[in-house]
């Protein structure tokens, strides 16, 4: 039975299937440990690197993505709001930012900040389909707005505009989201 239990949690880690390793981790918190974890990071190493010397710098993103949301699991065990990165935003990065809500069944809302496309429907878009891909089916995304992030040469970040779809985002909730990442930096609202 536990080794049933285990290779049902490497499998779903190595499948991309999250909501169902964190039931697995729920229901038999004695069975599974966390070298099942580390052992998926290391691979996901492997994997990365593969893709970028392919270059294929968008799957490299998507794994390290992937990479994070492990290692959050493993740090914080199988709870939604600390699995699920609160900011994803590339230092150097100028472009468009979308604040959403996202929920799952039975947990509070999470307020995270997504960015990396050119229009704010398609950062939303990418979202969620990330989120069914890594196997995050359940959850319910909202937008709640958007704006215009610029990192500047002097280190600098700027916060300005509203998105056309979605509006304009809170921005003081976005600074501060924005300065939690990148605590070095001055984040100017305009």
């Amino acid at each position: 039975m536990t080794d049933r239990i285990k290779n049902a949690f490497a499998e779903c880690l190595e499948t991309y299937r999250l909501s169902e390793a964190m039931e697995l981790m729920n229901e038999h918190p004695k069975v599974i440990d966390s070298t099942q974890i580390e052992t998926n990071l290391t691979l996901l190493n492997g994997k990365i690197k593969q893709a970028k010397s392919k270059g294929q710098p968008g799957e490299a993103k998507r794994l390290k993505r992937y990479q994070r949301m492990l290692n959050n699991l493993y740090h914080h065990g199988p709870v939604l709001e600390k699995i699920i990165p609160k900011t994803e935003l590339e230092k150097g990065y100028r472009g468009k930012i979308l604040l959403l809500s996202i929920a799952g069944r039975n947990t509070e809302p999470v307020i995270c900040l997504r960015s990396g496309d050119d229009w704010h429907y398609l950062i939303l878009k990418n979202t969620e389909n990330e989120f069914r891909e890594f196997g995050l089916e359940n959850l319910t995304v909202t937008p709640l707005g958007g704006a215009i992030v610029s990192f500047e040469l002097n280190g600098d970040i700027i916060l300005f505009g509203s998105s056309d779809e979605y509006g304009v985002c809170d921005k003081t909730i976005a600074a501060k989201l924005i300065k939690e990442e990148y605590p070095q930096s001055k984040v100017i609202v305009r």
